[in-house]
């Protein structure tokens, strides 16, 4: 696993003013606006470690918030026995 590729590490750009690029989601093929800088979107998501390793296992550029979204839900859910 090479977490040097983390999509969701966007520590490398910290200072650095970045215009929103376009992204094609690699998960549903949306196309979604990433700033790949400290102040994304993305950033302000609390994402779970499992959730970010499965991320740098899979993809090489971000996933669109729904995306994201549904993966934290998810991954919430498998950690709630409740949810069972």
């Amino acid at each position: 696993m090479n977490l040097e590729r983390n999509p969701m590490d966007h520590s490398r750009h910290e200072g650095a003013e970045a215009s929103p690029e376009p992204v094609t989601c690699p998960r549903c093929g949306k196309v979604f606006a990433c700033r790949l800088a400290a102040d994304c979107w993305c950033v302000s998501l609390d994402v779970p470690e499992s959730v970010r390793i499965y991320l740098a296992e899979r993809y090489e550029t971000c996933v669109c918030r729904t995306c994201l979204e549904e993966l934290i839900d998810k991954e919430k859910r498998s950690q709630d026995p409740a949810a069972g």
